[in-house]
């Protein structure tokens, strides 16, 4: 059995993962290039479903090689902890009996050589690489965080929301709903729909309608305003583009505003059939579709082979970075023969920004969800201005 975009898999208890276990197989390959996306268990998952019993039992997985990793990173972490967390992490150092506190180095140790020769990892420019093995084909991939400010609007909305009845609720339950509200905020104000939202904060700072509030959407949205003048540059200079959000809401506010301005775009989000999205992937390689192209990440980010574009837009960041990163290589990847460069949109002093540090931070130590802590990121948010 070959596994492609093996990370699916990640999470045991879904019925996908049960089920793809219950068939029979003599040999299991999986494939991916994100097998790490929120924590170390992501591995034994696809381990387990390989090479069963491998890496052992779960809980001790976690407990040997992930929980000191994760107390590292605590803000009261003891000096001992973050060293003995960061040596797991790098695997790195001499072994003594003071780093080897649990014998977590000796394990993680033990792990990697465990693992080895089951685990294939080939990067871009070791594939790109012609056959006398000098000259990389690979090319180059520049990323630029485009930092912008709130409108006046979209500032004024994120104020009163902070002081609303749901987020003052929210210390006491679930922050998600609110942190989901906030980023929405970020990225246009009427993407808060859910009870009339949207109107009912307007009432706080205007009496305007809300069909004149649509006929400036762009202008509303700092994100949008900049894409549409960012579209006019790279269309102009001949390049070919991707952008993701992480709705299809957000999509249709974009949409709307290429529209207004007769710009041509081809589209794919969740409601577009298998048999079409071939044919439009397609019309886009092939050249004869329009240069725009706007995607969903959790469509457009995987399977998908875009090496026409050049330029990649990432609107809205996702809590697992590595949902952005399978959304920019569609465009970078085997085929692309021109410089790729992405544009990660990001708003200044919101919980975007939160987010990003939280990404940062947890690229450098391959786990996510598990560092983000979501009341110390609620508990920031009430603190910007």
């Amino acid at each position: 059995m070959i596994l492609d975009e093996g990370h699916l898999i990640k999470n045991p208890s879904t019925q996908r993962a049960k089920s793809l276990l219950e068939i029979p197989a003599a040999h299991r390959i999986v494939i991916s290039g994100t097998p790490i996306q929120n924590n170390l268990r992501d591995l034994w998952a696809l381990f387990n479903f390989c090479c069963p019993e491998l890496l052992g039992d779960n809980k001790v997985f976690k407990e040997k090689c992930e929980n000191p990793i994760l107390r590292g990173n605590e803000k009261k972490a003891s000096d001992e902890e973050k060293r003995v967390g960061s040596d797991v992490a790098k695997c790195r150092g001499p072994i003594t009996l003071e780093k080897a506190m649990l014998n977590h180095i000796v394990y993680f140790l033990e792990l990697r050589e465990c693992i080895q020769p089951f685990f294939l990892r080939r990067l871009k420019s070791e594939v790109f690489r012609e056959d006398d093995g000098e000259v990389a084909k690979l090319s180059k991939k520049s990323e630029l965080i485009v930092w912008l400010r709130l409108t006046d609007c979209q500032r004024q909305f994120y104020k009163v929301f902070l002081n609303s009845e749901m987020v003052r609720s929210s210390f006491d339950c679930s922050q998600l709903p609110a942190l989901t509200n906030l980023k929405k905020i970020c990225d246009h104000p009427l993407l808060l729909t859910k009870g009339g939202m949207a109107e009912k904060l307007l009432m706080h700072i205007a009496n305007g309608e809300r069909d004149k509030f649509q006929e400036t959407s762009d202008r509303i949205s700092c994100k949008i305003s900049f894409t549409m003048s960012l579209l006019d540059k790279l269309i102009r200079d001949g390049h070919s583009v991707l952008i993701f959000s992480q709705t299809r809401k957000m999509l249709d506010l974009i949409q709307a505003s290429l529209l207004s301005r007769g710009r041509e775009y081809l589209r794919i989000d969740g409601s577009t059939k298998a048999s079409d999205r071939i044919k439009i992937v397609n019309n886009f390689q092939e050249g004869t579709g329009a240069p725009i192209f706007l995607l969903t990440s959790q469509v457009g980010g995987q399977g998908l082979t875009l090496t026409r574009a050049d330029r990649v837009i990432v609107v809205d960041p996702a809590w697992n970075p590595s949902t952005d990163n399978q959304s920019v290589d569609r465009a970078y990847r085997i085929g692309q023969m021109k410089d790729v460069i992405v544009f990660r949109l990001m708003t200044c002093g919101t919980i975007e920004e939160k987010i990003y540090r939280k990404q940062v931070l947890c690229r450098s130590t391959i786990l996510w969800s598990q560092l983000v802590k979501w009341k110390d990121i609620f508990g920031a948010c009430m603190q910007l201005r």
